[in-house]
């Protein structure tokens, strides 16, 4: 890493908004270059990971890979291992490869946690259905709890059939499913990729066309790592995650920051999709949501 363990994006944001030395300061406690203990413990409990990176189109996408607890291991503080089912609809997976860059978020749903690594691919190996994933860790830390309001019941389901539709555009189904949403994750890109959490409120995505979402953009850590990607690269990749059915809808487009107006007069800032392609597939998350509890930390739009 260079001496600040933010770049050049992250600090303009920071330097517009008045945070730039504070965070420099706290950067450069909590952002690692290994995993500490408590995160290696946090991720090996995991039923879960979400995953961040580019295909060979150089089209962002971010996904999800499941597994038991015990998925995930951490043979030392600088590896992660990842024993996974493969989806053959998903629209990244097939493009890992060894040096890779990976952007990787862990989320404990009933805790509320959350910690994010990025890294390389140093190992992957293809064993049917199932696919072993290596990764050697560059940079680590942890992540602001705010706006996450699920908590998961870690019930498996026995697996069933995926089905996948390709599209667009989004048509009136979509619009739908897009407007109940609560939960999304975001990948971008600077150097490395990086995966990230939005939640709000059901209609906090709101859709202005059969191309075009806005979502606000909440007051977080403030360390700006997906506005400040955005800024500098405007590819990216939303996965929605339907708990009640299973089904994933991936997106990549190009996303901008909207700094002078937004859609609701209590938000400072917003981000705005346009869609490039995306794809829905039925049964690709094993888990089910039995509880749904609303974060205190979600505000009014």
């Amino acid at each position: 890493m260079s001496n600040s363990p933010f770049h050049a994006g992250e600090t303009a944001i920071q330097s517009r908004l008045g945070v730039k030395a504070k965070m420099e300061a706290i950067g450069k406690k909590v952002i690692r270059t290994v995993m500490p203990e408590q995160h290696r413990s946090f991720y090996e409990n995991l039923p879960m990971m979400f995953l961040g990176s580019d295909d060979s189109a150089h089209n962002i996408w971010a996904t999800a890979v499941y597994g038991e607890s015990g998925f995930i291991q951490s043979p030392d503080p600088k590896n992660l291992r990842l024993f996974f089912n493969s989806n053959p609809y998903d629209p990244l997976l097939e493009h890992l490869h060894p040096n890779k860059k990976l952007g990787m978020l862990g989320l404990e749903w009933p805790t509320r946690r959350r910690n994010r690594v990025n890294g390389l691919v140093d190992y992957v190996q293809r064993m049917g259905d199932t696919i072993r994933l290596d990764v050697n860790i560059q940079q680590s830390f942890g992540n602001c709890p705010k706006y996450i309001h699920q908590q998961l019941q870690e019930i498996i389901t026995e697996p069933s059939e995926s089905v996948a539709t390709d599209f667009t555009v989004f048509d009136d189904s979509l619009k739908r499913e897009l407007s109940r949403a609560d939960t999304f994750f975001i990948a971008s890109a600077h150097s490395d990729f990086d995966v990230s959490h939005r939640g709000g409120a059901p209609g906090f995505i709101l859709i202005e066309d059969d191309y075009h979402f806005v979502f606000p953009d909440y007051s977080g850590n403030n360390f700006f790592n997906t506005l400040g990607n955005l800024s500098e690269d405007a590819r990216t990749g939303i996965l929605l995650v339907d708990f009640k059915t299973g089904s994933h809808i991936y997106l990549t487009g190009e996303a901008e920051i909207l700094w002078d107006e937004t859609p609701w007069p209590t938000v400072e800032r917003a981000v705005r999709f346009r869609i490039k392609a995306g794809k829905k597939v039925s049964f690709a998350c094993p888990y089910r949501t039995t509880d749904i509890v609303m974060s205190p930390f979600i505000p009014a739009l």
